[in-house]
């Protein structure tokens, strides 16, 4: 006998089994094909969840594309109300590290300059490029700083050192062969 797959009702007694053709056959419990927890399973899901699989579909699909516009909406309005904060908070993390930037360097007029730029409304292509220069410098001293990069430029101002003095060397080799070639030739 082939076992056909038979739709749960929700309110369905375990000992009928109802078949697509709408022909019912009497089971006992412990001849059903599905497992009785499994079985069990089933029947509280189909209980839960009255109505078509379409209705359920739409129903799931309508919450589903809710949710994705709230959510939107929510970043949306996160991104509006953290815009204003992050460019002060930006401004003033920046004039925190000019600050510093300025008492390592103790440059008093570009510290006149960096608080007159900062206490300015908006911002022009100078005012741009200017922050960009700045940003440039700022990586660059970072850069200078790390122990790789402060011992390859030791390394190659020693590389330097050791080239003059090999230049010296050879030019003093020079002196010394002709200043020996003139007293042969003097005497």
């Amino acid at each position: 006998q082939a076992q056909e797959f038979s739709p749960l009702v929700p309110d369905a007694d375990c000992s009928v089994l109802v078949r697509p053709d709408n022909s019912s056959t009497v089971q006992s419990a412990n001849a059903s094909p599905f497992p009785s927890h499994q079985t069990a399973v089933m029947l509280l899901e189909f209980a839960a969840t009255p109505g078509s699989l379409q209705e359920k579909f739409l129903k799931r699909k309508k919450n589903f594309i809710q949710k994705s516009l709230e959510r939107v909406e929510g970043i949306k309005n996160r991104e509006r109300e953290n815009k204003k904060p992050e460019a002060r908070r930006f401004q003033r993390g920046k004039s925190e590290t000019s600050k510093r930037q300025n008492d390592v360097f103790c440059i008093p007029g570009k510290k006149v300059a960096v608080a007159y730029q900062l206490n300015k409304e908006g911002s022009s292509p100078e005012d741009r490029k200017s922050g960009g220069t700045e940003k440039h410098q700022h990586t660059s001293r970072v850069c200078n700083q790390l122990a790789e990069v402060k011992i390859r430029k030791e390394e190659q101002t020693r590389q330097a050192t050791y080239a003059r003095n090999r230049e010296k060397a050879k030019e003093f080799q020079k002196k010394m062969l002709d200043k020996l070639r003139a007293k042969k030739n003097w005497k």
